[in-house]
């Protein structure tokens, strides 16, 4: 898929705010020399000169900044990037940053014999030792493959952080941030390396898993595993969760992973059509109405819980699966905001599923002293004589720039 990038945006904003001075400058300046009958010609050449010198300045700078714009997008004409006038974000196309699957057959083959002296590569090696002290750690056979699969789940949810670099506008990464050794070793990865992972502790555990390499409109990667004779998504890079995981990307259809926009051809793979085994489901509480869950919500949080789950049962009254998902899923947004205080709420969004409308809420705690005095080494930092006029302050920038500037010396208390 393509995608805006930030600093393109932000480079080719420099370069709407260059063209207006300069237009602006050469017309005021000009207006103005017109206007003024007393100047004499010496004195109109002179700023006319003086301002076509400023133009020719900032031309500069708007070339040299085109010209890292079409460097970073890769164009052999930068100035192709604009169009009537308009400056266009550039869209990257990220097919050419796709991946190799890393292949866990010898990995798998030395588990399962005991024997390692094949795996001549060392973070091979690595990987081996890692993966079966962890499964020796998390499973056991009274575990159903659920449960097997869950443990998988979180483990590589807690081990594993984002490899932000592979989002940056030149991306680049940790050199194994793809494969288990990211993971094991250097705990980031991107969406390839978690992928890998979980087939990975699957072909471990003896549960039929694949991976889904979607290329079409960008790189993404997640998995599908077989649990109870049912097929099922899982992507744990999009679970979405911060301390724990949210678990709305653990074990959904092809309908609800559709929603992630990134295409798949379903005739490589199993069907998906089953929620026996999403976690949700088999959590959500269920309520009468939406205005329960004011109540659902106050105990939840009353009693600390950090995720709390629910299902709504939706009217037959002709409204679409998508128009009540939508629809609930703005409301829930928009309760989770307002109900934040002392904590933070998050919604994450919903599904319908079987004349249900399935969400979650999830908290995180913090406590009352986080926006007080910042500390450094030496204890509280003291700003009561720090001589401050937010009265003031405001007034300058509200002359000089028309904005309303607010500030709060409380969140420093």
């Amino acid at each position: 898929m393509k995608k805006k990038t930030a600093l393109i945006a932000m480079l080719a904003a420099f370069c709407i705010v260059f063209t207006g001075c300069s237009k602006s400058e050469d017309s005021s300046s000009s207006g103005a020399a017109a206007d003024s009958e007393s100047s004499s010609q010496d004195d109109l050449k002179a700023t006319i000169d003086k301002q076509q010198k400023t133009i020719d300045e900032q031309n500069k700078k708007l070339e040299k900044l085109t010209n890292i714009i079409g460097t970073m997008i890769g164009s052999e004409d930068p100035e192709s990037i604009y169009a009537d006038d308009f400056v266009y974000e550039q869209d990257y196309d990220f097919e050419t940053q796709s991946h190799a699957i890393y292949d866990d057959t010898a990995v798998i083959e030395a588990y399962r014999s005991g024997d390692n002296s094949k795996l001549t590569d060392e973070k091979d090696q690595f990987i081996l030792e890692e993966a079966s002290k962890t499964v020796k750690e998390l499973i056991n056979d009274d575990m159903t493959d659920f449960e097997k699969e869950k443990a998988i789940y979180d483990f590589i949810f807690e081990q594993s952080r984002f490899d932000e670099g592979n989002l940056s506008p030149i991306p680049h990464m940790a050199d194994n941030s793809a494969n288990p050794y990211g993971v094991l070793h250097d705990h980031t990865a991107i969406c390839v390396g978690n992928a890998t992972t979980f087939k990975l502790f699957m072909d471990m555990i003896g549960i039929d898993c694949k991976i889904i390499h979607s290329t079409e409109e960008g790189e993404h990667a997640w998995n599908m595993v077989k649990i109870d004779g049912d097929w099922y998504h899982v992507d744990v890079t999009f679970d979405g969760g911060e301390k724990e995981p949210m678990y709305t990307k653990l074990n959904v259809t092809d309908e609800i992973k559709e929603q992630d926009s990134y295409p798949w051809d379903h005739d490589e793979f199993p069907k998906a059509d089953s929620m026996k085994a999403n976690y949700v489901v088999q959590k959500a509480k269920k309520l009468d109405s939406v205005y329960d869950s004011a109540d659902m919500f106050k105990k939840a949080i009353d009693k600390k819980k950090t995720a709390c789950y629910f299902k709504l049962p939706l009217e037959d009254n002709g409204t679409k699966d998508k128009a009540y998902r939508s629809f609930y899923n703005y409301i829930f947004s928009e309760i989770s905001y307002q109900i934040s205080d002392g904590y933070d709420a998050a919604f994450t969004d919903g599904f319908v599923y079987d004349g249900y409308y399935y969400g979650g809420m999830f908290i995180n705690y913090y406590s009352s002293d986080d926006n007080k005095n910042i500390e450094d080494d030496t204890g509280e930092l003291d700003y009561s004589n720090i001589n401050f006029d937010t009265g003031r302050l405001y007034d300058e920038y509200l002359d000089k720039f028309g904005v309303d500037i607010t500030i709060d010396k409380s969140m420093l208390l």
